[in-house]
């Protein structure tokens, strides 16, 4: 299956925002923090688990769905991305259709139905040009310039970052505490969208087809779980032990928390998406926005 892509969560976390009371902001941030929340609570096993639905994200994000609903000129915007949402319906539909007749004779219907795909096609991509360059003469695109990603349980871990050098450096840096590594985009891409099919067979993984969106979040300081009281160890981390003997996929995923925009090219502002899941988290999250705001060539 194809995965989430970011503009596809934020659209849709932008339109289930609701409320009678709100502030609205006409001019985005010079960095933009967003949270990708990778956790939740699953009732049945009475344990947090963590999503790793593959999310992909782009190297240039336009944000216009992040802009208040009666801007005038965000009008054309709406109309060409409910469009994108009709073209990519009938892109499914007509490949579902075009995988049904490959399996049967009658050569005349699938051609039509090929020339059909190629028209969708070439729709599509006129579409989201018109998108790019009214988000581009907007203002509102950001490059991608960090990844915050996080490996181990949803209760311990730990969290490393993928961060773009400077121009002149192709690649990407891997900073992982002491040790840092350069690495193609295709390589971080890999570890921050996750492998096809990594889920498969995996009883760790909550099946959630949208990784959520929300507000940064950072935990308490000591907020650790709970422990047995009793001299040994208590059911509930007997069954934990056992789980940790079983499920090796789960111990060593890795998910994407956070991506981070710093030092696009001039005709772009730059951005920071940080998930803020911890205050750990939050001060690295920080330092890489400030050094991307003040000081672009400074990684």
């Amino acid at each position: 299956t194809s995965p989430m892509s970011l503009e596809r969560a934020l659209e849709e976390h932008a339109r289930d925002v609701q409320g009678s009371i709100c502030r609205r902001s006409y001019r985005l941030p010079p960095v933009l923090w967003l949270n990708l929340d990778r956790f939740a609570y699953d009732v049945e096993a009475k344990r947090g688990r963590k999503r790793r639905v593959r999310l992909s994200f782009p190297e240039v994000l336009n944000t216009w769905m992040l802009m208040p609903p009666d801007v005038d000129w965000l009008k054309k915007l709406r109309e060409c991305a409910s469009k994108r949402t009709e073209l990519h319906a009938a892109l499914e539909r007509n490949q579902a259709e075009l995988n049904e007749h490959s399996k049967e004779p009658g050569l005349e219907r699938f051609a039509t139905l090929v020339e059909e795909q190629e028209t969708l096609y070439k729709k599509l991509a006129d579409v989201q040009q018109a998108i790019e360059q009214e988000g581009a003469q907007q203002e509102l695109l950001y490059q991608l310039e960090a990844v915050i990603v996080h490996r181990g349980w949803v209760d311990s871990g730990h969290y490393y970052a993928y961060v773009r050098p400077p121009s002149a450096v192709p690649g990407w840096c891997c900073l992982n505490d002491a040790k840092v590594e350069f690495c193609s985009h295709k390589d971080m891409l890999r570890v921050a969208e996750g492998d096809p099919g990594v889920d498969e067979g995996d009883p760790g993984v909550v099946e959630d087809p949208v990784a959520e969106m929300s507000q940064a979040s950072p935990m308490e300081p000591g907020s650790a779980p709970e422990s047995g009281q009793a001299s040994g160890p208590a059911p509930q981390a007997v069954s934990r032990l056992q789980e940790d003997e079983t499920d090796e996929a789960e111990r060593a995923a890795e998910a994407t928390v956070s991506t981070s925009w710093v030092a696009p090219p001039e005709a772009l502002p730059s951005i920071s998406a940080a998930a803020v899941l911890g205050p750990v988290v939050r001060v690295r999250a920080a330092a890489l926005a400030s050094l991307g705001a003040s000081d672009p060539e400074g990684w």
